[in-house]
């Protein structure tokens, strides 16, 4: 919350200003410790990559603890879809009983 009040607060005074505040005239605007904003700055302007490590033996990347949303929709999807096959089982054999017939049938497709 208070990040988001530093951000806020900075993009609107530098707005009102049309120059980028100094960490001082944040913290005023903000009535926050001056070493606070400072702290939270540095948080705002340091990017993070995907493939940095998340642990000292450099195993696992920040990538690798983010949630795949994705998975879980398209595992439901397959088990839906397999689901239907099982029940038109039958149903491929009836096509190939029209399209193959045995000697003496009448053939239906062309």
């Amino acid at each position: 919350m208070r990040l988001r009040k530093v951000r806020r607060v900075a993009a609107w005074l530098s707005q009102e200003n049309g120059l980028d505040p100094l960490p001082e005239q944040i913290a005023e605007a903000c009535n926050m410790n001056l070493d606070e904003v400072t702290n939270l700055l540095s948080i705002i302007e340091q990017p993070v990559s995907l493939d940095a490590p998340v642990d000292d033996e450099a195993r696992y990347s920040l990538a690798d603890t983010l949630e795949d949303t994705t998975t879980s929709v398209l595992t439901e999807a397959v088990s839906q879809h397999l689901s239907l096959l099982k029940k038109c089982d039958h149903y491929p054999q009836s096509l190939k009983a029209l399209r193959l017939p045995s000697a003496g049938a009448i053939c239906y497709t062309a």
